[in-house]
């Protein structure tokens, strides 16, 4: 079956005039693409600064532990404080004299009876002390004394009362019925335990010697030279130990002072504890 197409004249003509070459089909329709923006980037953030955390010195600890220490130290009545170094409270000196012997004699003892008069023999002795030679990790007499100036002064500037011993000791004296009542401790002796129970409430010991420690860094490690410090406060009332502390409780310093003042605030710290 045929179809037929029935064509406008108007594409008749066009359709004429294309076949003879005479007129270019009309161009394709074209569109105007604009260029592509180029991206936005966001801008960058300035560069963090690293900021390498500074050690605490000795001083900025003291400052809140001292004044948390006073007022827990008045709350007790502001006790007495005496520190002894190396050394216990009869004066034992362990660093610095050595037993050297003991010296025993005889002598008699005259009495009498019903019986008559009798003689007995006895025998007695004392024991006798020499300066001992200095330890290997000991420290001389002027870096100790140093080393208790840094340990002291904390507690002097928290406003203790710190009682000298050797004052104490002259200041007492020796009174008869204390003879017999230390008469297991020589004559000096039974003085320096007097001495100590009137003048003071709360005896505090520190031993310290020569030792090292190892500082960690990014860099290696090291080791430096630091105090060791042993420290007790007991209570000569009842005798309990009310806190201590130790080297190892605290960072090493840079100084061995300074070392030494931190074994000082932390026992102050753990007192504070006890106290408040």
């Amino acid at each position: 079956m045929n179809k037929v197409v029935h064509l406008s004249s108007a594409m008749l003509i066009i359709l004429t005039l294309t076949a003879q070459g005479e007129v270019s089909p009309p161009p394709a329709p074209s569109a105007v693409i604009p260029p592509r923006p180029a991206p936005t980037l966001a801008p960058e953030p300035p560069p963090v600064q690293q900021h390498l955390r500074k050690s605490t010195t000795a001083a900025e600890e003291a400052d809140p532990i001292i004044a948390q220490f006073e007022e827990a130290y008045r709350s007790k009545g502001s006790p007495r404080l005496l520190i002894l170094y190396n050394r216990d409270m009869e004066d034992n000196d362990k660093d610095s004299m050595v037993k050297t012997g003991k010296v025993t004699g005889g002598f008699s003892v005259e009495g009498s009876t019903s019986k008559g008069t009798y003689r007995e023999r006895a025998q007695g002795g004392i024991t006798t002390f020499a300066p001992a030679a200095p330890a290997d990790n000991a420290y001389e007499p002027f870096d100790m004394g140093m080393l208790r100036e840094s340990f002291e002064g904390q507690f002097v500037s928290s406003g203790c009362q710190i009682v000298d011993r050797d004052t104490a000791v002259r200041l007492h004296g020796l009174k008869e019925e204390e003879v017999f009542a230390y008469s297991d401790l020589p004559e000096t002796q039974r003085a320096q335990v007097a001495g100590v129970r009137e003048f003071a409430d709360i005896l505090v010991t520190v031993r310290v010697e020569k030792g090292t420690a190892t500082v960690r860094k990014v860099s290696g490690d090291y080791e430096v030279q630091v105090p060791r410090l042993l420290v007790r406060a007991i209570s000569l009332k009842d005798a309990k130990v009310l806190a201590s502390a130790t080297t190892s409780d605290v960072r090493p310093a840079s100084s061995e002072a300074e070392t030494t003042s931190r074994v000082a605030l932390r026992l102050m710290e753990r007192l504070c504890q006890r106290w408040l």
